[in-house]
């Protein structure tokens, strides 16, 4: 049994050491080493694996990229009706 956890345990820090161990990044593992990036980056900012963390902010943007409404707070039917609807319908015209 004892034998069993240190080989387990020697295999934990082999292979956390391993996944440390920086890769050149080429056009063949781009895709990998992007998806690295994001998923690290995103593991950082929830504070952990398993943690859900999101930059959930409603806006309306027009054809020039600039942000015209943020609304912050709830959307409610009634701020949907009087504040978002309209303005859609007059950055679309």
């Amino acid at each position: 049994m004892k034998r069993a956890m240190l080989t387990a345990s020697f295999l934990i820090l082999t292979s956390a050491t391993q996944a440390q161990s920086p890769v050149p990044v080429t056009v063949d593992n781009f895709g990998r080493a992007e998806s690295d990036l994001y998923f690290g980056n995103g593991v950082k900012d929830a504070g952990g694996i398993g943690k859900l963390f999101h930059h959930r902010e409603p806006m309306a943007i027009d054809k020039q990229g600039v942000i015209r409404f943020k609304q912050i707070g709830p959307v409610t039917p009634e701020v949907l009706q009087d504040k978002i609807l309209p303005l859609a319908r007059k950055l679309q015209g």
